[in-house]
């Protein structure tokens, strides 16, 4: 009579399999958000076209109080098209130098710029601070007034500025998207800039 023996997977082998299932799944997350990117700033007759802007001034106000010895004290506001303040963001930082890093997303007709964090060049700095949820509200980037824009405009700006927030942590391997840094060195103490985008989507700032 021949027993039948039991057979078990060791534990090594079930977390080499649930590892590969994860990068699985975060290789296709990564394409599928690719492919929603581009459909929805590239796409024909993208919605996101009208609200672009080819150049001009952006609704984001930066004020350096001053620099000590080894640190920055800083001040970034966040308006909406109104000119209404929206989030503020007051901190002092450890460095020398401060770099507003923002997704830059073309449309073929103008840009849409997402300010994405803020760093300095200490090393603790590390990844900088999130912008993005100073003018999150509820998966809506409300530097855009929504109860100017049409459905589908409404709808393609959520998805974008979905996309915009994974940033943060999808595995730079996978990909990114594209990015504009701009790096302050020499500033008018207590002068508050204005954040503005050129005609080839770079960034600078212009002291109000």
């Amino acid at each position: 009579m021949t027993k039948a023996r039991a057979r078990f997977t060791s534990p090594s082998r079930l977390s080499l399999f649930a590892a590969c299932l994860f990068a699985l799944g975060l290789c296709l997350y990564a394409s599928f958000r690719f492919v929603s990117f581009i459909s929805a700033a590239y796409g024909q007759n993208t919605p996101l076209a009208a609200i672009s802007v080819p150049a001009g001034e952006l609704p984001l106000g930066l004020t350096i109080y001053g620099r000590g010895s080894d640190t920055l004290s800083m001040r970034m506001r966040f308006f909406n098209p109104t000119g209404d303040v929206i989030g503020t963001m007051e901190r002092s930082w450890t460095g020398w130098e401060l770099t507003l890093d923002a997704i830059v997303v073309g449309t073929g007709h103008g840009w849409l710029v997402f300010p994405f964090r803020v760093y300095t060049d200490a090393p603790r700095s590390g990844r900088g601070m999130d912008l993005t949820r100073y003018y999150n509200q509820n998966g809506f980037p409300s530097l855009w007034d929504a109860s100017a824009l049409t459905g589908p405009q409404i709808r393609a700006l959520r998805s974008i500025f979905g996309i915009v927030r994974t940033e943060r942590w999808i595995p730079r391997f996978l990909g990114s998207l594209h990015h504009e840094r701009l790096t302050v060195r020499n500033f008018e103490a207590g002068a508050e800039y204005s954040l503005s985008v050129l005609r080839d989507g770079s960034l600078e700032l212009l002291k109000n």
